[in-house]
């Protein structure tokens, strides 16, 4: 009688706690969040590893936006002319040799031209902006934004002055910068050679490392892998595109309206296309200030280009080029990119997307792998 008691007291406690699905992936959660506890606890443990991502982060992300860009154009061209993955490779690293001398010899002096321009004539726009805000108001918070101005005019109108003045003001010593300036000069050299790697082991990473885990999970770490190289590279070079697409209407807008430092302010809107929604409306304020001390039906002829240019990217170049593809809401951008820059500054401000969709989908498959498992969506 004893010996039934305690076989139905234990089914009783097997039943609801110990076979209980719903305790099991509370228990899940419960040590996730013991895990990340624990992290915080010892998170200086880790700050070496961090140091070393933060060194490898600046080469790593500019050959991965190439490393997108090339690969799909490596694979066709491979198997058109049926030749020789490193050929191709070596042909397309001495193309782009070819157009980084001819960019280095006439589109950047050109681009160098136009900033030191700007430079200089730059402390006469931030007096006239001053006079302009003196002139509307004498409140206190008219003033208070007056002197807050007042803290970016330039002494010295030479370019180069102002270069110095920058690194001056933002660097502690002489030691700071050779180190800022050897990291880049590093990144560049380092960025050609990680790039030639990943487009010669193109497709062996997700089996090497699939290769260390159990038998059973590699068909779904290698799907998972494929969907997240997809989706990164879907992104990345859809975005590249948009940014070449936004830079020629840009150049060629301004162009035609006679605006000052076209090619300049063209290059900057390019680039910040890659920070969705916000990095356009940031790319219009300077040229908004420039064209408004020109005249009143400049601004007008910039708005224009800006309206033409944003139909153009909107309904034609990102449409065709990216899709729906990253299928993320607007809203959900706007705060990972929030989200990014507050943690990681610029990098990740243009990393938070593609990062975002890439966890996105391991933690889709993830769920859906627990649905199938768990039997709790049935």
């Amino acid at each position: 009688m004893v010996e039934d008691h305690s076989h139905n007291s234990h089914s009783w406690f097997w039943k609801l706690l110990i076979n209980s699905k719903v305790i099991s992936f509370l228990c899940i959660i419960l040590l996730v969040l013991l895990i990340i506890f624990v992290y915080t606890k010892i998170a200086f443990v880790f700050n070496p590893v961090w140091q070393i991502i933060g060194l490898l982060l600046l080469p790593m992300i500019i050959s991965g936006i190439f490393f997108y860009m090339l690969n799909p154009l490596v694979n066709i061209l491979t198997k058109k002319f049926k030749c020789q993955r490193l050929l191709v490779i070596t042909i397309i690293f001495i193309i782009l040799a070819i157009l980084l001398c001819w960019a280095i010899f006439s589109i950047i002096p050109m681009i160098s031209y136009e900033w030191n321009e700007l430079l200089t004539n730059w402390p006469s726009y931030l007096d006239k902006i001053d006079r302009v805000i003196k002139s509307l108001s004498t409140k206190s918070e008219i003033n208070s934004i007056s002197k807050r101005l007042s803290i970016f005019k330039i002494k010295n109108h030479s370019g180069t002055d102002y270069v110095n003045q920058i690194l001056l003001a933002t660097t502690n010593s002489f030691n700071n910068i050779l180190s800022k300036l050897a990291y880049i000069v590093i990144s560049l050299i380092t960025s050609p050679l990680i790039l030639f790697y990943l487009l010669k082991d193109s497709g062996h990473f997700s089996d090497y490392v699939a290769h260390f885990l159990p038998t059973k999970t590699r068909p779904e770490f290698k799907k998972i892998m494929h969907q997240v190289n997809t989706q990164m590279s879907n992104y990345i070079r859809g975005k590249v595109l948009v940014a070449l697409g936004a830079f020629v209407v840009y150049l060629i807008g301004y162009s035609l309206i006679g605006l000052n430092y076209a090619l300049l302010v063209g290059a900057v809107a390019g680039l910040l296309t890659f920070v969705p929604y916000v990095g356009s409306v940031i790319a219009l304020i300077p040229v908004l200030i420039i064209s408004y001390f020109t005249s009143i039906g400049m601004v007008i002829k910039v708005l224009i280009v800006y309206f033409v240019e944003q139909f153009i990217e909107g309904r034609i170049l990102t449409p065709t080029v990216i899709g729906n593809s990253m299928k993320i809401y607007p809203i959900t951008i706007l705060v990972i990119i929030v989200v990014g820059g507050k943690l990681w500054g610029l990098a990740g401000v243009i990393l938070a997307v593609p990062v975002y969709a890439a966890i996105k989908v391991i933690v889709q498959e993830v769920f859906y792998w627990y649905q199938q498992k768990s039997g709790l969506y049935k």
